[in-house]
This record gives structure tokens, sequence and C-alpha cells, in this order.
């Protein structure tokens, strides 16, 4: 090895002890904030998180009313439009029932349609 590929060697690994020091730093500072707090503090943390788990829950509620979870076949454009508006995150399949590839990309969304509850499959 010359000497500048050592060099250069060298600043790279300066460059990444820096950063890991940096990130070492940042949580120890996290982990001492953790430490310092208080029965009361726990307890606005569960009510914080006890509360995005009641919303989610709501929003899983709302999408399966609007038929997320399952992988639909839509045959009317005007159905289809209103659908869509309804919808945040849609993924649409336009195929063709000849073709053999996307009988298998009709399977995958049947599996994705189940485990992604936020997006709505066509």
């Amino acid at each position: 090895m010359d000497a500048q590929t050592a060099m250069l060697m060298e600043r790279v690994g300066d460059g990444i002890l820096q950063q890991a020091q940096a990130e070492e730093k940042a949580l120890d500072e996290k982990l001492a904030a953790i430490e310092k707090l208080g029965e009361d503090d726990f307890e606005i943390l569960r009510q914080k998180r006890r509360a995005e788990l009641q919303l989610k829950a709501r929003k899983e509620q709302d999408w399966k009313q609007l038929g997320h979870g399952r992988y639909l076949e839509v045959n009317d454009t005007k159905d289809f439009f209103n659908q869509c508006k309804k919808s945040e995150r849609v993924v649409v399949h336009f195929y063709r029932g000849v073709t053999p590839r996307c009988q298998i990309v009709d399977a995958h969304f049947e599996k994705l349609s189940q485990t992604h509850l936020e997006t709505k499959f066509y």
C-alpha cells in the first residue's frame, strides 16, 4: 500500500470514528434524559401512547369499512373513481385475464392487501 492510500484510509477511519463518537454522545444524552424521568413523566408517556394506539385502531376500523384489507375487482369506471377518492392510498392492477403473470400479481396483491390496511388494492 502506498503512502497516499494509507493517508486516505487514515482520514476515512478518523471520519468514521468522529461520527461514531457523535452518535454515542447523542445516545448518552438520551439515556441520561430517560434516567431523569419521574413517575409523572412515565404516566404522560403512557397516556400519549394510549392515545396513539386508540387513533391507530380507529383508522384501521375506518379503513376496513372502506373496503381496505381485501383485494377487490371493480368493473364500473364511475364506481372505481368514487372508491379511489375515499382512500388516501390506492394500488391498482390493470390486468388481462389470459396473462399468467397477472395471476401471479393477483396472488401477491391478495396477500399484501391483508397486511397493508392503510392501502386499498384493486
